[in-house]
């Protein structure tokens, strides 16, 4: 079977660019046959201890698009303790989605976002998942109006006590939009241009 070979861990030589994305396959198929495909996988590499922690990430991101958030958050620090360094997409796109989890669950963690954010951004797009955050601007009405079309952006949810910010200013007629974390280190700053402000900086800032 294709999908259970695709599935089943290179155990040979861990790399960086393919178990990482194995889970994308769960949108073309579902997540009940890629399930079934884990499994099988399972069986086949019972007896490589190794496979352990990659099938266990499948398993953890299946769970997790199922809504299963309290599996899915175990099944990740379970794998996540045993995947080889090698491995640094699988883990940021692992962190991405138990950090999600985590906050569905109440327990909102900055510390997977924060690698996330400092590593693989892009993972968040990539799986659609929002950051939480808390938003600001000062006096204008650039700004103020930046701030309130972020708030509506996918890639963001407003959350109460967020470990991360996202700062709206206007200086000279052009809006800055940064985003920082409680500590004050800023993950990114971008600046739009005086014709249309708000909508330049709002496109550069995503």
């Amino acid at each position: 079977d294709l999908l259970v070979s695709y599935t089943r861990p290179d155990l040979g030589e861990p790399d960086m660019t393919s178990a990482w994305h194995t889970m994308a396959l769960a949108d073309i198929v579902g997540t009940g046959v890629m399930a079934d495909a884990v499994a099988s996988a399972r069986a086949l590499d019972a007896k490589f201890p190794e496979a352990t922690p990659y099938l266990d990430l499948y398993d953890g991101e299946l769970a997790y698009r199922r809504g299963d958030y309290a599996k899915a958050a175990e099944l990740a620090s379970a794998g996540l303790a045993k995947l080889p360094r090698e491995e640094a997409l699988m883990r940021y796109r692992a962190l991405a989605w138990q950090a999600d989890a985590l906050r569905r669950l109440g327990k909102l963690d900055a510390r997977p976002y924060h690698e996330v954010l400092q590593r693989f951004p892009s993972v968040l797009r990539i799986l659609d998942l929002a950051v939480p955050v808390q938003i600001d601007s000062d006096s204008s009405s650039a700004a103020a109006e930046a701030a309130r079309r972020v708030a509506d952006s996918p890639r963001f949810t407003v959350t109460s006590h967020a470990p991360f910010a996202i700062h709206a200013r206007s200086v000279d007629g052009v809006v800055e939009l940064c985003l920082s974390d409680t500590s004050g280190f800023q993950f990114a700053c971008a600046r739009g241009t005086k014709d249309d402000a708000v909508v330049s900086a709002l496109d550069a800032f995503h």
